[in-house]
């Protein structure tokens, strides 16, 4: 009898530890009508030794800390936080590791015959470390990944790794627990949604452009923080055009931030949590300039080109920041305002009923749809993100500090 690794889709997150863990090369990712990848085993090969199973961290567990402490921060070089999609905090600390000798394993975005897709890559250098930085929102790819940083470890490296809580959880339970020389970097997660669909939204840009994409960076800041999506595009002509769309009123972005196409394991997540798998938790730092609106003037901290929320849960992870102090902008914060505005530190997406049709208008339809039927359900939400996004944002700032210094007087001061 072939082992069965779960009854139900959301009880598997896709985090391809048990893949890595089989001897037998028995387990391979496959993708679903979705697009999500979900283990499949060859029964010709499997010895039924049971690894697979032991090594899932999102159904068997593994130990969460709570903060220690948390901070608001930001890199102080302009290279870095332009090029990060919030403060840059975890490019700061990749730098470190890797210019004290160490790796780093991180996403990029590769390109195959299929077109691009997110994957975990390894990096020990600081050439090697630009293609990571930023947000790619889509699951990545960790087919190898888990072996190749127990090789570093074993080696007598110091390792970086970054990713999802799941993700950060599953290299903990491959390795048998924490390592010496490992440290360990989460986001907070909203959710992931599948890299097939990520792959037919910029196959639609490019029919609406005429165009083949180069490049795709769903965060750019170049009109600031915020949630701008850019494509790099080649013309038939030769000539090269830059495609900026509104993430807020893209429908792929738009949905992803509503929590409607992010995998069913996301909608059952064990990690949306104060309490953490890794030594350090990295995030967007939403309701900064309500909740400490004095920041700029005593800090010099503002969320114009982004700010980061970092919690710290263990004590190598604050000496690994701790040791980066001289590269960040940082000030003291406070855990639970930080996720006041960011709904994953206390629970999971709720799976709304828009989900189930928006995806079987996509496994009906492809991108296209899913866009028009997006675009139907989600009619007056997208001429009101319309309507705000002609609003300065040093306008929105300003209100939101405004209201901040307005909720300090009451509870007795802010910062």
């Amino acid at each position: 009898m072939p082992i069965t690794l779960f009854d139900n889709v959301s009880d598997c997150c896709g985090c391809g530890a048990c893949a890595d863990v089989c001897q037998k090369s028995a387990i391979k990712m496959t993708e679903g009508a979705s697009g999500f990848l979900y283990p499949e085993i060859d029964s010709e090969a499997c010895v039924e030794c049971g690894l697979c199973r032991r090594v899932c961290a999102f159904q068997n567990g593994v130990e969460l800390n709570k903060p220690i402490c948390a901070w608001a921060a930001t890199a102080v070089s302009e290279d870095i936080l332009k090029s990060s999609s919030s403060g840059g905090i975890a490019a700061v600390l990749s730098e470190a590791v890797v210019k004290s000798g160490g790796t780093v394993y991180g996403v990029k975005m590769c390109e195959d015959g299929g077109g691009f897709f997110p994957a975990h890559v390894r990096a020990d250098s600081l050439e090697d470390l630009r293609p990571i930085r930023g947000s790619k929102y889509a699951q990545s790819r960790t087919e190898g990944i888990y072996k190749k940083v127990r090789e570093d470890l074993d080696a007598g490296r110091e390792v970086l790794f970054s990713g999802t809580p799941c993700q950060t959880a599953a290299l903990k339970s491959y390795l048998g627990g924490d390592r010496s020389g490992l440290y360990t970097l989460d986001l907070i997660c909203h959710g992931v949604p599948s890299v097939k669909m990520m792959r037919e939204l910029i196959g639609f840009t490019e029919k609406e452009s005429g165009g083949k994409t180069e490049s795709v960076n769903f965060r750019g800041k170049s009109k600031g923080q915020g949630v701008m999506c850019a494509f790099e595009m080649k013309m038939p002509d030769g000539s090269r055009k830059t495609v900026i769309k509104n993430g807020r009123t893209l429908p792929y972005f738009a949905a992803f931030l509503k929590g409607l196409i992010s995998r069913e394991s996301c909608y059952n997540c064990k990690y949306a949590r104060l309490e953490r798998a890794a030594d350090i938790t990295v995030g967007d730092f939403w309701g900064f300039h309500e909740e400490y609106p004095d920041a700029v003037r005593k800090y010099g901290l503002s969320n114009k080109n982004g700010v980061s929320c970092v919690l710290i849960t263990t004590e190598k992870g604050a000496e690994l920041f701790e040791s980066c102090r001289g590269s960040l902008k940082v000030m003291p914060a406070e855990a639970e305002k930080a996720a006041r505005h960011n709904d994953q530190l206390r629970a999971p997406s709720r799976k709304r009923p828009e989900r189930e049709l928006l995806e079987k208008a996509y496994i009906g339809g492809g991108y296209g749809g899913f866009d028009r039927e997006y675009k139907k359900l989600f009619r007056a939400d997208r001429i009101k993100e319309s309507i705000i996004a002609c609003v300065p944002k040093g306008i929105r700032r300003g209100v939101k500090s405004m209201l901040g210094r307005l909720r300090g007087r009451g509870r007795g001061g802010s910062v």
